[in-house]
């Protein structure tokens, strides 16, 4: 019989309608595949709490599940080892905090924080923690959209040759069932529209798609400007440069205002270039073609399953799919969980060390790709167009990243002990006898080229999706130990 490690026990704090719409759903579907059980819940009122038992106890009648008023006493509960916390945006640094200083592994709903500041003053937490400190994952689940990962895989395949020009508009309309859902009106933080509150909150969103796509940015300018009925809501135009983008790209995002009116029916085989059709959210040009990407499928508004995806080479067909599963508010949250959790069962077995000595690997144990230092970077992106349109000049992203990372002893990212260590998931551990912080592709040449020379083997850490190309090329391997 093939050893089993055992289950992870999670709580949820937090029973809002997207906790129960999108997460409650997910857990319990992948609780036999992850190795995961659903054991606590948290929420301030006793409506919320009932209705996620309710939803529960349809799947699981005989299941006992322990209910708490206040996150602070499901923190203390022994029987938890993470939590997955679903909470307003301001409340959520003070939550996290708290649950990593209680030894709980947290998963967090995107953004990472309210703000760039606020974010450093959680990774000081982690430093503060030490080396065997729990572990901090942002499920950002984007990544996982299947128009996202279909947007990588053709980059990557070099569908459209090198991108030369990127262009991002979307306007995300007011939804009323999102202000029914919060009690007829926006929630008061997101009506700050002059301290780009709606923007932190989706944008975090496109700056992982755009990462995703062009790889790091460099530099960008923007103008904020507050929506018109003072109900929230606003728009943000401006440009920035990516590192794997040959001229900058361009943005015009909105928030708030009417749906667009559009036809009641919609088909697949539509062309991208039908003028009764919504203009594509997202278009990549490249030297061989052009990538397109509705965030929304026409007809079916933001809360449609499904999106639009588009490829056209130039003096070829253009080929459009229809991509379910893929909606704006479910769309990759089961995958980005069962990312999540499968990191964090394999930091809490190997830390309790009930990891076979006879296995030197877990099938589960892969490389995470949530950790805080990817949202971080989407928090830095959102932060750099803020801060240039506070100032008025444009911004680099070294800049915006600095407020985060003021020094190397203030972030578990830089500083790390010569003992053994992890990287930022925690799934794959090491003693490294040299360690070197890179941020952009051009770096991680430079310490590949480094190592070669000293004759070590070298192991890039992170996320590294802009950098699969770059680093290949330099002789680089995913595998190994630095």
């Amino acid at each position: 019989m093939a050893w089993e490690p055992p289950r992870l026990k999670l709580g949820l704090v937090g029973c809002s309608w997207f906790a129960l719409r999108a997460h409650v759903p997910a857990l319990l579907a992948l609780e036999q595949r992850v190795g995961v059980r659903l054991t606590a819940v948290c929420s301030r009122t006793r409506k919320s709490m009932a209705r996620a038992e309710a939803k529960i106890h349809a799947a699981d009648p005989e299941r006992e599940v322990r209910r708490f008023a206040k996150m602070e006493q499901l923190f203390a509960d022994a029987d938890v080892d993470a939590v997955l916390l679903v909470l307003p945006i301001p409340l959520m640094p003070a939550a996290v905090e708290a649950a990593l200083r209680a030894g709980k592994h947290v998963l967090s709903e995107k953004p990472a924080a309210p703000s760039i500041e606020a974010a450093r003053r959680l990774l000081d937490a982690i430093a503060e923690l030490g080396p065997r400190a729990p572990v901090w994952l942002v499920l950002e689940n984007w990544q996982f959209k299947p128009s996202v990962r279909w947007l990588r895989e053709r980059l990557q395949e070099g569908a459209i040759g090198r991108v030369v020009s990127a262009h991002l508009s979307h306007h995300h309309p007011a939804d009323p069932a999102d202000r029914a859902a919060g009690g007829g009106r926006e929630p008061p933080w997101r009506s700050q529209a002059g301290e780009g509150a709606w923007l932190v909150d989706a944008g975090v969103h496109w700056a992982r798609l755009l990462r995703e796509a062009l790889g790091e940015p460099v530099e960008g300018s923007a103008a904020l400007c507050s929506g018109a009925d003072g109900a929230g809501g606003g728009s943000l135009c401006g440009w920035v440069r990516f590192e794997h983008c040959s001229s900058a790209a361009t943005l015009a995002l909105s928030s708030g205002g009417p749906r667009r009116a559009s036809s009641s029916s919609s088909s697949s085989s539509s062309s991208s270039s039908s003028s009764s059709a919504a203009p594509p959210s997202l278009i990549l040009e490249g030297e061989l073609g052009a990538l397109c990407l509705w965030a929304a499928e026409e007809g079916g508004g933001h809360r449609c399953g499904r999106a639009r995806v588009a490829l056209e080479r130039f003096g070829g067909e253009a080929t459009t799919q229809l991509l379910d599963g893929d909606g704006w508010v479910e769309g990759g949250v089961a995958e980005s969980l069962e990312h999540a959790l499968t990191a964090v069962r394999a930091l809490v077995v190997r830390r309790a060390g009930l990891w076979p000595a006879s296995l030197a690997a877990a099938p589960w144990g892969t490389h995470c790709l949530l950790g805080c230092d990817e949202a971080l970077r989407d928090l830095a992106l959102v932060s750099m167009l803020l801060r240039s349109s506070e100032t008025r000049r444009v911004v680099a992203a070294a800049e915006a990243l600095a407020a985060a990372e003021s020094g190397a002893a203030a972030s578990p990212l830089l500083s790390l002990p010569p003992t053994e260590v992890s990287d930022a998931s925690g799934t794959r551990f090491f003693v490294p006898r040299l360690l070197l912080p890179c941020a952009t592709a051009a770096e991680v040449g430079g310490a590949l080229a480094l190592a070669a020379s000293l004759r070590l083997e070298a192991l890039p850490l992170g996320a590294a999706h802009s950098w699969s190309g770059s680093y290949a090329a330099a002789g680089g391997e995913a595998g190994g130990e630095a």
